[in-house]
């Protein structure tokens, strides 16, 4: 069906009329053709001016031959029909959009800076030419082959092959699928490969290239060619041939893989040229298929088990290094595996923060795992099946070849069914230096105890044997085991709670008894059971003046007020001393009543001495003699030991200190357990303390009393009052 009539002004005006038909008369540019229906006769071509050719959705029509647009900037767009040659949009800023139907030749957009989208329809191939070019591909299908492009997104649709050619080009697929090859030429030029699939191989060529592969499947190799190109696979994608990195620098990074992304992948190259390989948080096996690298790095929880010789450099670098970081883990166990250079005569070297794990095998101990080189440990483990045992048993063991072992590194025995025995020579070697090799004095330890059966077994650098100074072995010793300990009893279970018994009611506080005062002559004196504050100086009855707390004489009845913690005029070397519990002292008898002071009574009375009378118990204690015991006393005739009291009390006969003693006398004297303590000592004196001194005289037994403080009599005195008691 015709599209239309070009009038003079060169405006296409549709004619309906002409619908009929398909055909294009000549034109003088800036044309506008549409084709609906039926069939042409002939192509079109108009190379003059911005033209444009449409063939619309719904349509039916068909251009028999091609169509030709000259420099302008064309358009091409096909929802619909067939168009059975092939289109060139010449030179100019051209685009081509497909939808539908078809172009049975190929597209050439020529020079200039082009567009082609593509959603779906078919056509032969197509060529954007010179400049640069975009392309999107959603859909549809180019059949052969499409060259020339210079950014690419392909999200669907099918592609025989793709060859972007020179210039810095980027191609970025995440879906459809390209039959054969994807190429780019000269320049630096970046893939990013996440869905889709690619049957054949992605080939670099000379530039800086960047490919990274994140999901999809790649049915060839990948082919980095020279240039210091950079290659990244992370986290999915798969690629069923090897990866060779070409010359030059290269890097390649492998991150979140395992072995159902990798295990199709043959071998990762990295080519002539100081190239890097970091597998981060990767778990593979295949370790041989990693070669050519001058530097391996194993980072982020990667899981490599060895199956042969990793080999470190190509020709020209010669040698490489392998480094685990500490959270990495190279498996070693169940085959001999080796680390080396690519260069007889070079050193490898291994840097270990992380884990070497030969127990990973089912063949049990006897693994060897040589590095042909250096063994750096970076507070890194070793562990190793071992067969706890006598010198000839078996054990897995890093072999070190011509290089050394330096740095901290720990070894982890894992007992294979051994049950002990004593190691008599060298003992069990788990690192063997070979061809020269050498060991650091602390470049191994045991990570924990190792023991079987009654053996424990400790590691050491050197045997006894020639030649093993760098060597190191397991040396047994039998361990005394630790005495049984029962185990322990589960603790009883609580009582059931009862609920609390309210407290009763507070009472009433009894009033204070009033103070008794008992009335003895002057030859029977007593304190009574009253803590008494103060002090009165005082003359006794015979004129003597005297310091201190209450003191009653009580010579015919009256009231004197006497000698207490004082020093009256007569008093001589034997006053000097004591202090304790409140005390009496008379000619017949002696009462010392319950007090808090500390000390005892000492001095004499009317020259009768009181000796070995011990102190009774008190807070401070004092100097001590022996137990109280029995004493002559010339006025109560003797005495015997009594209740135990816990102060001392020593005289110039050692007598007394710990033992309440009780007098008896005309009168009568008891000495209980008391709070009193300690005395002092003079040749004249006697020592009295204690909680409780009971005064039999005349059958009357005195109180007790909270009395304390000390009481001394001078000489001469007939009686002695002290401590807080108040007696008439």
């Amino acid at each position: 069906m015709l599209c239309g009539t070009a009038l003079a002004a060169g405006v296409i005006v549709v004619s309906t009329s002409a619908n009929a038909q398909c055909a294009f008369p000549p034109a003088v540019g800036n044309d506008i053709y549409t084709c609906t229906s039926a069939t042409s006769t002939g192509g079109l071509s108009d190379l003059v001016g911005d033209n444009s050719l449409l063939l619309p959705v719904g349509g039916s029509g068909t251009l028999n031959g091609s169509v030709v647009f000259g420099d302008g900037a064309d358009r091409v767009e096909i929802n619909s029909g067939t168009i059975t040659g092939a289109v060139d949009q010449g030179a100019g800023r051209d685009s081509f959009v497909i939808t539908g139907g078809a172009v049975l030749g190929g597209v050439q957009q020529g020079g200039g800076v082009d567009d082609f989208r593509m959603t779906g329809g078919a056509i032969q191939s197509l060529n954007q030419g010179d400049d640069f070019d975009t392309f999107f591909m959603s859909g549809g299908r180019i059949i052969d082959f499409f060259d020339d492009g210079d950014r690419a997104v392909m999200t669907g649709g099918r592609i025989g092959r793709v060859n972007m050619k020179l210039a810095n080009n980027v191609f970025d697929m995440s879906g459809g699928i390209i039959d054969r090859n994807l190429v780019t030429g000269f320049g630096d030029d970046t893939i990013v490969i996440s869905g889709g699939e690619i049957g054949g191989n992605i080939s670099v060529s000379g530039g800086a290239d960047s490919l990274t592969v994140t999901g999809g499947s790649v049915g060839g190799e990948v082919r980095m060619s020279v240039g210091n190109d950079s290659f990244v696979w992370d986290g999915g994608g798969i690629i069923y041939g090897m990866i060779d990195m070409g010359g030059d620098d290269d890097v390649a990074v492998l991150r979140n893989l395992t072995a159902a992304n990798m295990g199709r992948t043959p071998a990762i190259l990295g080519g002539e040229g100081d190239d890097g390989l970091t597998l981060d948080n990767v778990t593979s096996a295949g370790v041989a298929r990693f070669q050519g690298w001058e530097s391996v790095y194993l980072t982020n929880d990667t899981e490599l088990t060895m199956d042969g010789a990793l080999v470190l450099g190509d020709a020209g670098s010669g040698t490489g290094v392998l480094s685990i970081d500490a959270t990495s883990t190279l498996f070693g166990g169940g085959l001999n595996g080796s680390i080396s250079p690519f260069l007889n005569g070079s050193l490898a070297r291994v840097v270990n923060a992380g884990r070497i794990d030969l127990t990973n095998g089912a063949a049990g101990a006897g693994d060897r795992f040589t590095i042909t080189g250096d063994f750096v440990g970076a507070d890194g483990l070793v562990l190793l099946d071992t067969v706890l045992g006598d010198d000839s048993s078996a054990s897995d063991r890093l072999v070190i070849l011509g290089g050394s072992a330096s740095g901290t590194t720990s070894l982890s025995i894992l007992n294979r069914g051994g049950v002990g025995a004593s190691t008599a020579v060298d003992g069990i070697m788990v690192v063997e230096a070979a061809n020269g090799a050498s060991t650091a004095g602390g470049a191994f330890a045991l990570n924990g105890r190792v023991a079987a059966g009654a053996f424990e077994y400790f590691l050491f650098r050197g045997g006894v044997s020639q030649g093993t100074t760098d060597n190191w072995y397991l040396r047994s010793t039998v361990v005394t085991p630790p005495p049984s300990v029962p185990a322990p009893q589960p603790a009883p279970a609580p009582p059931p709670l009862e609920p609390p018994v309210p407290a009763p009611p507070p009472q009433p506080p009894e009033p204070p008894a009033p103070p008794v005062i008992t009335k003895l002559s002057r030859r029977r004196l007593c304190l009574f059971a009253k803590l008494c504050r103060g002090a009165v100086r005082g003359r006794d009855r015979r004129g003597r003046a005297g310091l201190g707390r209450w003191a009653t004489d009580g010579h015919d009845g009256r009231r004197d007020e006497g000698v207490s913690r004082g020093r009256g005029p007569d008093a001589g070397p034997a006053d000097r001393g004591g202090g304790g519990g409140c005390a009496r002292l008379s000619r017949r008898g002696l009462c010392g009543v319950r007090g808090l002071a500390v000390g005892a009574v000492r001095g004499s009375c009317s020259a009768v001495e009181f000796r070995g009378v011990s102190a009774a118990q008190g807070p401070g204690g004092a100097t001590g003699g022996p137990a109280g015991r029995r004493v002559p006393d010339p006025w109560c005739g003797g005495v015997r030991p009594g209740d135990r009291g816990g102060g001392a009390s020593r005289g110039a006969d050692a007598d007394g200190g710990g033992e309440c003693a009780q007098r008896r006398g005309a009168g009568g004297l008891g000495c209980f357990a008391g709070s009193a303590a300690g005395a002092a000592a003079k040749p004249e004196a006697g020592q009295f303390g204690g909680r409780v001194v009971r005064q039999r005289s005349e059958g009357r037994a005195l109180p007790r009393s909270a009395g304390g403080g000390a009481a001394r009599q001078a000489d001469g005195a007939d009686e002695l009052v002290r401590g807080g008691c108040h007696a008439g």
